[in-house]
């Protein structure tokens, strides 16, 4: 198996890696691009053995396969930390008659394989000319024909010799993308494949074929954090007096915060946004200094501590370096969902958390604002409450965490209320892009004529203590 980098920094700690489909290479991959991350390529699949050293510079690992990757990134990932995983067009039984590709199918493409029945092939996996003309543009037209029918051949035996907990104990899988008309591997035994893989991923289902843009995966879960920070920011002035759910959510945690909690220490804030979380902690707490990590810098100071400290950037990869046992107390509020790694999240904070201080943080958890769903067919990938729940627990100890659930919904008038409310609080900033406005005011329709359209959130409240 050959990697190769299609950008890289000396300084990064975070990598998107990619198993490629078979017969393609890293052209296919090379528009993809994410601002702080190192991206590589995995292809050739004559082996399945991740070269030494790849994965060592990285803290955060995120892994995207494609077809045949799919079972390629399971054999060469095992025992490897990965952050998540996402899956498109594959499953871990390549050669399956229930879960994969019919064994005499994959047969009569390995022993009559030719430069026509790949081209056949390949007209299949796009599923059509206009498919066809984006894939080809990126294909070798002229490949080693021996050397794809060696790789078909390892494939192969590599899964007959696996064992079914191998495949079934490999990646965190958070999500499957299926296509309707996949004609390479037929889309039921995709689905019976993940169905029952015990990682239980969301299924999200598309149209079309085999082939699916990975870019357009990339943008549906990796979000990107400038663009969300330019819509938050736009939103700054209307945020504040629109944000009725996230106001209920912040009250909510500010009384959550124990009253043993150290008053007149050091607190850190990630994600202030326009303060309206600050403002509801700040007589709690009486911080001494506080130091607050957004995207954006807040307009005015908060004047809630005699030392304040305002950094601006991403603070997912500002607490990599946050200085150690510095805070008594560590806040976010509706801010953490963003983040790629949020178990690493949960582990910088503890170290930056003295002896005897707090975590107290909301997220949101899958269902998150499920009515645009059918608008949005990819949305942010949303945490379980129970996944979030585990993370905690091992870095702070069972005994030391606290969570909450709840729901919060919000109705309006009219469905067009409903998305300027999403606008007016930049809770558009989402990693899928902006879909088509009449296809969120239809999602945002309610089905009976008599009922009010709504948004839904779902906060999870966590509050830890560090021993």
């Amino acid at each position: 198996m050959k990697t190769d980098f299609i950008f890289r920094s000396p300084s990064s700690s975070r990598l998107i890696l990619i198993f490629a489909g078979w017969s393609t290479g890293p052209e296919l991959y090379s528009g993809i691009h994410r601002k702080g991350w190192d991206v590589a390529v995995c292809h050739g699949y004559g082996d399945f053995l991740i070269p030494e050293g790849i994965l060592g510079p990285y803290e955060t690992v995120i892994v995207y396969a494609w077809s045949f990757g799919v079972f390629a990134a399971m054999r060469a990932l095992r025992g490897k930390r990965v952050t998540s995983a996402y899956a498109l067009n594959g499953t871990g039984c390549p050669v399956d008659a229930e879960r994969g590709i019919d064994p005499a199918i994959f047969k009569g493409t390995l022993e009559g394989l030719s430069l026509l029945s790949l081209t056949k092939f390949r007209r299949r996996m796009a599923g059509s000319a206009a498919g066809m003309g984006n894939l080809g543009k990126h294909l070798d037209p002229a490949p080693d024909i021996e050397v794809l029918r060696s790789e078909l051949a390892a494939i192969e035996k590599e899964y007959i010799n696996v064992r079914k907990e191998e495949i079934d104990d490999t990646l965190p899988w958070r999500r499957v993308f299926i296509s309707t008309d996949d004609r390479i591997i037929p889309y039921e035994s995709q689905l019976r494949f993940w169905k029952q893989h015990p990682s239980a991923p969301e299924i999200v289902t598309l149209p079309g074929a085999h082939y699916f843009p990975l870019q357009d995966v990339v943008n549906a879960t990796l979000p990107a954090p400038e663009k969300v920070g330019r819509r938050f920011e736009a939103a700054l002035d209307t945020y504040d007096s629109h944000a009725r759910a996230q106001r209920v959510i912040a009250a909510r945690l500010a009384g959550l915060i124990p009253g043993e909690a150290r008053r007149e220490g050091d607190i850190l804030e990630i994600g202030a946004g326009c303060g309206m979380l600050t403002q509801m902690y700040a007589p709690l707490l009486r911080p001494a200094s506080a130091t607050f990590v957004d995207l954006y810098t807040p307009r005015a100071p908060f004047d809630i501590a005699e030392r304040e400290t305002y950094v601006s950037m991403d603070a997912e990869q500002w607490m990599d370096s946050a200085p150690a046992e510095a805070y008594d107390v560590i806040l976010s509020a509706s801010t953490i969902q963003w983040f790629t790694d949020p178990e690493r999240f949960l582990s910088n904070a503890y170290r930056a958390l003295r002896p005897g201080g707090f975590l107290a943080v909301s997220t949101f958890v899958e269902g998150n604002l499920h009515e645009l769903d059918a608008a949005r067919p990819s949305p942010l990938p949303y945490l379980k409450a129970s996944g979030f729940e585990e993370m905690a627990a091992r870095i702070f100890g069972p005994d030391n965490t606290e969570t909450l659930s709840e729901e919060v919904r919000l109705t309006f008038a009219t469905p067009r209320e409903a998305l300027l409310h999403l606008k007016l609080t930049g809770v558009g900033g989402s990693a899928s892009g902006t879909p088509a406005i009449r296809n969120l005011l239809r999602a945002l329709t309610p089905e009976n004529a008599g009922a009010s359209p709504a948004l839904t959130f779902r906060p999870l409240y966590l509050v830890a203590r560090k021993l």
